[in-house]
């Protein structure tokens, strides 16, 4: 338990001074850590690059950020469109109804985008082409896209939320690298 405190009152002291940390400090860090990030950077992400060259159990110190490469696997990628119906600021009624609404108009060839703008003005274009990972996602959202062909449209509740979904394609794999992440 010293030593873990000694480590984080030696880092805290290096960041005051803004000094760079060395590789077997850094180890240290890992090991002694409370709070550690799990994350997966994929390919098109700015830090892709850079952390892609490391080797299973490097350090790469980026300034006062440090990422510890777990693995380079691949990771699921779903692709759809979302209208968020939040229950906080609608009423059942008023979800009912425009949930309704965006899936007719969707059946009858309204862009989805279209669609989404008449409720969210300005993000129509960003909310109707999600690629996210598929272990971020809302669960009830993933069940319902596995569920789902490229192009449906279909409803989602998850707890007291109501998302209208339009599936763009199917998941696909994407390269990544997994890390764990910490800064000091």
């Amino acid at each position: 338990m010293l030593k873990k405190y000694l480590t984080l009152f030696f880092l805290a002291t290096l960041s005051a001074h803004a000094q760079q940390i060395t590789q077997e400090q850094a180890q240290d860090a890992f090991r002694n850590a409370d709070f550690i990030s799990e994350l997966n950077y994929t390919e098109g992400d700015p830090l892709y690059a850079d952390l892609s060259k490391g080797k299973k159990g490097d350090i790469i110190i980026r300034g006062r950020e440090l990422y510890k490469i777990m693995g380079h696997d691949g990771v699921v990628t779903q692709r759809y469109g979302s209208l968020y119906l939040d229950a906080g600021a609608w009423s059942p009624k008023e979800i009912k109804k425009a949930k309704e609404a965006a899936i007719k108009a969707y059946r009858e060839g309204t862009p989805f985008e279209i669609i989404i703008e008449q409720y969210y003005p300005g993000d129509g274009k960003e909310m109707a082409k999600f690629e996210t990972l598929a272990a971020t996602m809302i669960p009830a959202i993933t069940k319902a896209l596995d569920a789902h062909k490229a192009g449906d449209i279909f409803a989602v509740e998850a707890g007291d939320d109501t998302y209208v979904i339009v599936k763009n394609g199917e998941p696909f794999k994407k390269k990544a690298v997994q890390v764990l992440y910490m800064t000091y």
